[in-house]
């Protein structure tokens, strides 16, 4: 309504759902929605982003101390199955595909 359309039409979700189906049977449907909604679009921003050079760092202390956490609540069961279970899939990831 807002932006000229008609509200009462959106409530209706099986004509709307119909109209997308059929408009994604045309080729052109997403490269035209990209044309016309991203790069024919006439507003602008400007962002300024800077680079984190301690970003990787804070990344991998994070993903070791989720591990730790998980692993200090595993069983003794629990460990040996997560072993077994990357031996397998280790042996599988060296064997050959069948073309």
């Amino acid at each position: 309504m807002i932006h000229g359309g008609d509200p009462v039409e959106f409530l209706d979700l099986d004509f709307a759902l119909t109209r997308l189906r059929e408009d994604c049977q045309n080729p052109r449907f997403i490269p035209d929605l990209i044309q016309g909604l991203l790069l024919d679009n006439p507003h602008r921003a400007r962002v300024v982003m800077a680079p984190d050079a301690e970003l990787a760092a804070k990344e991998i202390a994070d993903e070791t101390a989720k591990l730790a956490a998980i692993k200090a609540k595993m069983t003794k069961e629990q460990k040996s199955q997560v072993i077994e279970q990357a031996a397998a899939l280790q042996a599988r990831q060296q064997q050959e595909d069948d073309p």
